[in-house]
């Protein structure tokens, strides 16, 4: 670890200027002890104010500046009220001629000006767990004597003689240690100097080149250990991707109604509640569950499969013919209608739930629910939309309920989709839109569900041939799955977003290259599935872990620093779902090495078959 100080502007100030201000403000030759900031109770005004009759019997002529506006917040609660107090409490003790507030906001000049013309710096804050302060680096800087209370910022600046500490709420130990100091020119100069020179290293330019030369020893060190770990990450990556990983994380963020949608680290955050996106990918991951997993008990997994049910169904808006999102903790809706990708997602969902069950458990009320609330997706405009509809509609279509109607509306979203891929993609752009967002490889994975069920060619050839162009452009030059960043994602004829890179890109790829190597029977795309997990596991930009295969959580993201230390219900169901997926791709993929011979062959790009990162 290495400590680099609060930067401070570079603090000058002539004998001019100072004279100038003491002028201005009426200070003349007066001794000045100062303090600045927003004014709050919490900044203890009224314990110095206490202490000035013990300063004033032996420094007559002190005066104190209590510079800077009242706290906004405590303006629209209170008004003025704390700001009346401390003045009549100066007048209280007699000191009113010793008190001099400035009621306005300052600006950085003035406010250098003003410690620049002080005698003493004064902060008698209350509040211990205080890591910081601005304007103590300030007086440091212009070399002034503090006096303050241990908040933490102030003992560690203050050591070695820097300057004098008093206890919290201590009128007594302020008046005794101002009176000294006043008394000491000795003292307050040696304490001058001390400061003076502390203050000269936490200029802006010695600041700045210590960060340089932090990151210039740090990078090589850093770089060399990530390049060297990756290939042995990914081969620990293989066995971890194989090994069942637990659900104890998912069960500490169930609530009476489904998933918390954010974490608080590892610890639910109830304050957002739920929304029906999270309980849809919650059924989803429970339906592609085999019946012996034994993560979760039985019970608990029907339990939660009822709670998310019963979400799902109650976000259904007749009216409008819509699914609502978000939910607060009481279980009260929080909106009409949620956005086009949160109704295209519940819709799946449900066509997998009624697709799981048997004949005579099906509800006919969920039947007409799903088959009216789908009818809503052919006025949508988003491709994600379509695309989760699409994955809803072929599960829904393996039930023979209503066939005609749902093949109906499968042809015309999987048209619309080829439709915005001819009028969108050419040369290095094989793509639906004009950016590339979030959640991308489930557009192509939806042609490839759909076109098992309809044959026809131009999905499936859209569908693989927009993965691949997916596949090649998230695969970073080392071989490690790069997914496109959410801090301003892709668009066209500009570079990708580095970072922060999702786990829910990493799940949507994996499984639509599964689903790809089920419609192709290569083993090719098995293997791209395996590669692609591995960035959970440490196969990524940063070559550490994005997930916890111990408990089965998963972080929010990967970003230019590290891994967001949160972890939520999308980033931790997208973790289940790729292992949970990858586990049914090891049991069903004894792989086929012959091609339909219907299919024509299409290259990985960035990979040569055969050539994969071994597993």
């Amino acid at each position: 670890i290495e400590v680099i100080q609060h930067g401070i502007p570079d603090l000058k100030l002539s004998s001019d200027e100072i004279g100038s201000l003491r002028e201005i403000h009426g200070w003349g030759m007066r001794p000045v002890m100062l303090t600045f900031g927003l004014l709050s109770p919490n900044k203890g005004i009224e314990h110095a104010i206490r202490a000035l009759p013990g300063i004033v019997r032996d420094h007559p002529g002190l005066l104190y500046v209590v510079a800077g506006a009242t706290h906004p917040n405590l303006v629209r609660e209170q008004g003025e009220a704390y700001r009346d107090s401390l003045i009549s409490l100066a007048e209280e003790l007699g000191v009113s001629a010793n008190v001099q507030f400035i009621n306005r906001f300052v600006s950085e000049k003035e406010l250098v000006a003003l410690i620049g013309a002080a005698d003493l710096y004064l902060t008698p804050y209350l509040n211990e767990a205080q890591i910081t302060s601005g304007t103590l680096a300030f007086a440091f800087g212009l070399g002034k004597p503090v006096i303050s209370t241990p908040y933490w910022y102030a003992e560690e600046m203050l050591s070695d003689g820097a300057g004098i500490l008093v206890p919290f709420s201590n009128s007594e130990g302020i008046a005794a240690a101002a009176s000294a100091l006043l008394g000491d020119e000795e003292k307050r100069s040696a304490m001058s100097a001390i400061a003076r020179e502390r203050g000269a290293s936490m200029g802006w330019k010695h600041v700045g080149t210590q960060y340089a030369d932090l990151m210039e020893n740090a990078f090589p060190v850093r770089r060399s250990a990530i390049l060297t770990s990756i290939p042995a990450r990914a081969k620990s990556a293989a066995a971890a991707a194989a090994a069942v990983v637990p659900f104890i994380h998912l069960e500490r963020m169930t609530g009476e109604f489904g998933i918390f949608q954010h974490a608080s680290f590892k610890q639910p955050d109830p304050v957002h509640g739920f929304c029906a996106d999270d309980n849809a990918r919650v059924a989803i991951l429970l339906a592609s569950m085999e019946q012996e997993d034994d993560r979760l008990s039985q019970p608990v997994i029907a339990s939660l499969r009822t709670r998310c049910v019963a979400s799902l169904s109650s976000a259904y808006n007749p009216r409008l013919m819509r699914f609502r999102n978000f939910m607060n903790i009481r279980g009260q809706w929080l909106e009409d209608c949620g956005s086009e990708d949160s109704h295209g997602r519940v819709l799946w969902a449900l066509g997998i739930l009624i697709g799981k069950m048997p004949s005579e458990g099906r509800s006919s009320k969920m039947v007409t629910l799903f088959l009216e609330a789908a009818l809503s997706v052919r006025q949508f405009s988003s491709p994600r939309a379509w695309a989760f509809t699409l994955m809803g509609l072929a599960a829904f279509a393996g039930t023979r309920i209503a066939e005609p109607a749902v093949r109906q509306l499968q042809r015309q979203l999987s048209e619309k989709l080829l439709t915005l891929h001819r009028n969108t993609a050419g040369p290095r752009w094989n793509w639906f839109e004009d950016v590339i967002t979030y959640d991308n490889a489930k557009i192509p994975e939806a042609l490839l569900v759909t076109w098992e069920q309809l044959q026809t060619p131009a999905l499936l050839e859209t569908g693989l041939s927009t993965l691949e162009f997916l596949l090649e452009e998230q695969t970073a030059p080392r071989g490690h799955f790069r997914p496109v960043g959410c801090n301003g994602f892709w668009v066209r004829g500009g570079a990708p977003a580095r970072f922060d890179q999702q786990p829910l890109e990493a799940q949507a790829m994996v499984a639509a290259t599964l689903k790809a190597a089920t419609c192709t029977r290569e083993r090719a795309w098995v293997e791209a599935a395996r590669d692609i997990h591995r960035w959970f596991t440490g196969y990524n930009d940063h070559g550490i872990p994005v997930a916890d295969a111990r408990e089965g959580g998963c972080h929010d993201g990967l970003t230019p620093g590290g891994v967001n230390g949160n972890m939520g219900a999308e980033s931790t169901l997208a973790f289940l779902q790729s292992s949970t997926d990858l586990q049914a791709a090891a049991a069903s993929f004894a792989l086929h090495a012959v091609r339909p011979a219907n299919i024509t062959p299409l290259p990985l790009p960035a990979r040569e078959r055969g050539q994969m990162i071994p597993a």
